[in-house]
């Protein structure tokens, strides 16, 4: 198994051992930290000098309609506020890379490089019904929705991710930013 080792706990204040770990990766997980500054520092901390921080985050809702669908489809249904306020902990708070950089920089990171990338991505189209119903705040609150009001949900979630369905798959590209930072 060589000498990957997991381990879980809230990176904000988990007692990392100091100066542990060559390097550290994220996949769309370090924009739900309530202090990122906090988080980074502490993660700073259970890095050797010079190991490395390596995340993917996303970037603009606007630039992800897909990832946006969904809320904005049910929104006018469920009177939901158009957005959540953008440096709350959620799915876009990194969307800003000059705010990310500024972070990792307070946390004692160096030589932060922040990259856009564009992931094309598919899923089938009853995947795209399981995902539609599950995911996110809407499928928090599907289950405890009367028949009729689930009812309209699913026809605004299905209206609203039927222009990404193409020969029976759902079509989209993510848009992220590649952050990669140095322990300083």
């Amino acid at each position: 198994m060589g000498n990957a080792r997991f381990i879980e706990g809230d990176a904000q204040c988990f007692d990392f051992p100091r100066h542990a770990f060559d390097t550290v990766t994220s996949r769309f997980g370090v924009m739900f930290f309530a202090d990122p500054v906090c988080a980074f520092a502490n993660i700073r901390q259970a890095v050797r000098p010079d190991g490395t921080l390596a995340c993917i985050v996303w970037r603009r809702g606007a630039e992800n309609p897909f990832m946006v669908a969904a809320e904005r489809a049910v929104a006018p249904i469920l009177r939901w506020p158009d957005q959540a306020a953008p440096e709350a902990p959620g799915q876009f708070a990194f969307s800003d890379a000059a705010r990310v950089e500024r972070i990792l920089r307070a946390a004692g990171w160096r030589t932060v490089e922040i990259s856009p990338i564009d992931v094309p991505c598919s899923l089938t189209k009853a995947d795209l019904t399981l995902y539609s119903r599950r995911m996110g705040r809407v499928g928090m609150v599907i289950p405890d929705l009367d028949q009729a009001l689930r009812e309209k949900v699913e026809k605004a979630l299905d209206d609203a991710f039927a222009p990404f369905v193409v020969d029976d798959a759902a079509r989209f590209d993510s848009a992220c930013w590649l952050v990669r930072a140095v322990a300083g």
